[in-house]
C-alpha cells in the first residue's frame, strides 16, 4: 500500500523570559512529497504481516 511522505522543517528558539516552555517552533518550511509515487517495500523484511 502505498503511504505519502512529506518533510516538514521549522526553526527553534527559546523563551528566555519563560522557564515553563522552553523552546517553540516557527517559520515552518514545506519541502514537498519525499515519495511522490508512494512507498513501496522491495524486501520481505520491510513487508508488514
Amino acid at each position: 500500500m502505498p503511504v505519502e511522505i512529506t518533510l516538514l522543517s521549522s526553526a527553534v528558539a527559546e523563551h528566555v523570559d519563560d522557564q515553563n516552555q522552553p523552546v517553540y517552533l516557527f517559520d515552518w518550511q514545506h519541502h514537498n512529497d519525499l515519495f511522490p509515487s508512494g512507498w513501496k517495500a522491495e524486501s520481505s523484511e520491510s513487508q508488514v504481516a
